[in-house]
């Protein structure tokens, strides 16, 4: 069950708050612990600021039970084991739970998810840009193999009566000049005995 969280996980844009990377799950959700990690290391927090004292206080779990009234899709928050593992939260707890460390990392937060929506956005419309080019060229492609197809399509009920007529006119042709050599004149109209005589 790990395996596929893992894959999705990559596949998201990560966040960053003082160069420090912080992780996400197959939802999308943030790692608080890495939040905290990264208040630490900016000297805004400490071992009272870690995530299992904010999931107990009493606004964050009436955040919580608001979250996910409003939206019964979105699960707020989940705990995990293991040397990925950790809490994880949505959007809104994070905001929250930075708020709750301090106006400053608050603030870094803000602006660090910003940068991130930001980017992601401007991936997603890179990639759209791309898929319309794709698709367009794929189009343009199937019409014109789909008019080549149709030309050749007719040409075999449209050539072989106007072969016909050319050469019933050579044939007047060679009437009228008894001594014009019309077999080039033929050949030239005939590709395949132009590519039999080489």
């Amino acid at each position: 069950m790990k395996e596929p969280d893992k894959q999705k996980n990559e596949l998201v844009s990560p966040l960053l708050i003082q160069g420090m990377k912080i992780k996400r799950d197959g939802e999308g959700r943030f790692s608080l612990n890495d939040l905290h990690r990264a208040a630490v290391d900016t000297g805004v927090a400490d071992a009272s600021h870690r995530p299992g004292q904010f999931m107990r206080n009493k606004q964050t779990t009436g955040l919580i039970a608001e979250i996910e009234k409003d939206n019964a899709q979105i699960r707020a928050f989940k705990s995990q084991r293991g040397r990925d593992g950790g809490t994880f939260a949505c959007e809104d707890l994070v905001y929250a739970y930075a708020m709750w460390i301090s106006a400053a990392f608050h603030l870094k937060v803000i602006r660090a998810i910003r940068a991130l929506v930001a980017h992601t956005s401007g991936e997603q419309m890179s990639a759209s840009q791309k898929a319309l080019r794709a698709e367009k060229r794929l189009n343009d492609e199937v019409l014109s193999v789909s008019m080549a197809a149709s030309k050749l399509a007719r040409s075999k009920r449209t050539v072989p009566p106007l072969r016909s007529e050319f050469e019933d006119a050579i044939g007047g042709l060679q009437t009228c000049f008894p001594g014009f050599d019309v077999t080039p004149m033929l050949e030239a109209a005939n590709p395949k005995t132009r590519r039999g005589r080489k």
